[in-house]
């Protein structure tokens, strides 16, 4: 839900939709921790600038892993 409204707070604001590749999974989660219990939003605030970035650059959503069954 988080993630939800943080893209609908972006795209409110002109900017791309965001999504956390499953490659910076570790990245991600690392930042989240130092955000939540260290108090230091730094790394998560900077992991979403350089996605948004890539997004204005034109880079792609990446794909959305598929299930096997």
């Amino acid at each position: 839900m988080a993630r939800f409204l943080m893209n609908l707070m972006l795209a409110a604001s002109g900017y791309p939709w965001v999504v956390i590749p499953l490659a910076e999974r570790e990245v991600y989660m690392t930042a989240l921790e130092k955000a939540s219990v260290g108090e230091d939003i730094v790394p998560f605030a900077d992991m979403l600038a350089r996605l948004v970035g890539r997004r204005l650059a034109g880079e792609p959503l990446p794909d959305v892993p598929k299930k096997s069954i």
